[in-house]
């Protein structure tokens, strides 16, 4: 039978050994550097959050954006004026331009 002392020992050492274990696994399964895609939040058609999944990146040059939008989509979104991700906390444009 085990004792009081016994058995919060072991209760201790069984949480710490899953800890550490999950803790080594985590890079494998939950890798978030892949440098070819991107987090992004999915939703429904309704409106309705799905979650998080990661997509790959599109990766264009300006001449091939200029094929696939017209130019006033062209000039709002990809123009060398527009800041781009990275450039949003300067604190100069409002919070809701945010980069994930």
């Amino acid at each position: 039978m085990l004792t009081r002392r016994q058995l919060l020992s072991k209760s201790l050492g069984t949480i710490a050994g899953l800890g550490i274990t999950e803790w080594s696994i985590r890079p494998i399964l939950f890798a978030s550097d892949d440098k070819d895609t991107v987090k992004i939040i999915r939703f429904s058609d309704s409106g309705e959050k799905i979650g998080p999944t990661r997509v790959k990146k599109v990766r264009k040059t300006d001449a091939e954006w200029k094929l696939q939008l017209t130019p006033l989509q062209f000039e709002g979104l990809r123009s060398p004026a527009k800041p781009r991700c990275g450039e949003f906390h300067s604190g100069t444009l409002p919070a809701h331009t945010k980069c994930y």
